[in-house]
């Protein structure tokens, strides 16, 4: 048998995030700082675009934050 992660491409599911974080007694704030409680659980739930755009923006952000720290290291080259 297959552990729960390896049973479907997203993962653990809703329910099961939330049993393991009353296991595990985090505060319910914890559940909202994955990227996957603000994407709709398809085909369940509606398409829902605001929370994608979100995501996506901020993911360009921190990429770009990154791009721009990578640029002003200051490693000597060969």
């Amino acid at each position: 048998m297959l552990a729960p992660a390896l049973n479907h491409p997203g993962g653990l599911d809703t329910g099961e995030r939330e049993e393991l974080l009353c296991l595990l007694q985090f505060p319910g704030w914890t559940y909202d700082l994955s990227p996957f409680s603000h994407t709709p659980q398809l085909p369940a739930n509606d398409l829902a675009i605001a929370p994608l755009l979100v995501l996506t923006l901020i993911a360009a952000a921190l990429g770009t934050v990154g791009l721009a720290g990578l640029r002003r290291r200051d490693v000597a080259g060969p």
